[in-house]
């Protein structure tokens, strides 16, 4: 990933040319789609966000019915909420490096939306928040919505583009 789509990403978007490679800058696809050979494809926008100045973590619940696991793999937590039946509800990652406490693929299962499960998933992960890092994620659209209610800020678009496979 790069902070900008400047020399140093246009100069190895020159140099890759395999299939199925990503690259990430934190700009408008505008501006990197204009740098870059024409091989090179959009594949999504995202935002990038930060929790700044961190707000305390809102009270979650766990609906009836669901239960919460949380394991660390390798410095890498891992919360998933469970439903009735023990498949995955809701569940996200979270890890620290650099003084960056980084949250990755908070997702809920679509059957289970509007129960506060990204909620449940987003609190559980910051009360593991090592001291003195700082939050950040990058955010779909529909994940942006929900992070703004809890006090993240877009701080930049999150532009991912691809080669496609021939």
């Amino acid at each position: 990933m790069f902070l900008d789509a400047d020399d140093g990403f246009r100069a190895l978007a020159d140099a890759i040319d395999t299939p199925r490679m990503f690259l990430k800058a934190c700009a408008p696809p505008t501006d990197v789609l204009a740098i870059v050979p024409p091989r090179w494809t959009l594949q999504s926008v995202a935002w990038m966000m930060l929790q700044v100045p961190q707000a305390t973590d809102p009270a979650a619940r766990l609906p009836n019915g669901y239960r919460l696991d949380l394991t660390t793999q390798d410095e890498v937590l891992y919360a998933v909420v469970l439903d009735a039946a023990g498949s995955p509800a809701a569940s996200g990652y979270a890890a620290s490096a650099g003084g960056v406490f980084c949250y990755d693929r908070i997702v809920t299962q679509p059957d289970h939306y509007r129960r506060g499960l990204g909620r449940v998933i987003m609190a559980t992960l910051g009360q593991h928040q090592p001291a003195g890092t700082h939050r950040v994620l990058a955010a779909t659209n529909a994940g942006r919505a929900l992070y703004e209610t809890l006090g993240w800020q877009v701080v930049a678009p999150y532009t991912t583009i691809e080669i496609a496979q021939p």
